[in-house]
């Protein structure tokens, strides 16, 4: 199945101006979004990568609240790692099947 593209539009009109204001680099929408098998209990699956100093764990609370309420109907599930961190883990299994999958929501200019 494919991604149905008005969802992708929609997804990027409501979640691409968050991106900007937070400096992210590159925002890659992964799972059943991108397959085009979500359904009404799915999640919004996003690899974001993001120049940051601020350790893993923190980097959630402030983007993730905005990009829940943004999206409103599923809630989104964001992994956020800095270039040098998806550099070292890209060859992980998960990583190497969510890259491929994945559509580009938003990349800086």
């Amino acid at each position: 199945m494919q991604a149905d593209r008005e969802k992708i539009k929609h997804l990027q009109e409501r979640l691409n101006p968050i991106f900007r204001r937070y400096s992210i680099r590159k925002a890659i929408l992964f799972g059943s979004f991108a397959r085009g098998e979500q359904t009404r209990h799915s999640d919004v699956d996003l690899i974001v990568i993001q120049d940051t100093t601020v350790p893993f764990l923190k980097r959630y609370e402030p983007i993730l609240a905005e990009l829940n309420q943004a999206v409103g109907d599923h809630p989104v599930e964001a992994l956020i790692y800095t270039p040098q961190e998806i550099e070292h883990i890209q060859h992980r299994p998960f990583i190497r099947q969510a890259l491929p999958e994945g559509i580009v929501l938003y990349e800086q200019e």
